[in-house]
């Protein structure tokens, strides 16, 4: 998940912690979407998309100022979850607060047949 074109980030552990660090909420996305704007190979992009899912799951309220929220849908009739903390990690660099559902392997077809499902009760806003 080299992307070249961006700047080499640093030590992305260090990086983290002291984007934890701050004051939640706008602060840390500040922090993280810093860190979503640098090239890191796909551990460092794994470890952050995964820090930024939960960050974004912890804010009290809306999405802070400077953010867009996005309720994205992930729909793939093969494996795609090494795809979901990329996507989080590329959208809040460019200010998009990704909150991603991705059905169980093998369950596509049932998630969009079924109302009750879960994927109409996340109601997402991109597919």
């Amino acid at each position: 998940m080299h992307r070249h074109w961006l700047p080499k980030g640093g030590d992305l552990v260090a990086d983290i912690r002291q984007a934890l660090a701050l004051e939640p909420g706008a602060p840390q996305l500040r922090a993280l979407r810093t860190l979503g704007n640098q090239n890191h190979d796909f551990a460092g992009i794994t470890r952050l998309g995964r820090t930024i899912e939960k960050v974004i799951a912890s804010l009290d309220g809306p999405v802070p100022d400077g953010f867009q929220p996005v309720r994205l849908a992930l729909l793939s009739t093969s494996t795609s979850s090494h795809l979901a903390p990329a996507i989080r990690a590329a959208g809040l660099g460019r200010n998009l607060a990704i909150n991603l559902y991705e059905p169980a392997f093998g369950q596509v077809f049932q998630e969009i047949a079924r109302p009750d499902s879960q994927l109409h009760a996340f109601a997402p806003t991109t597919i």
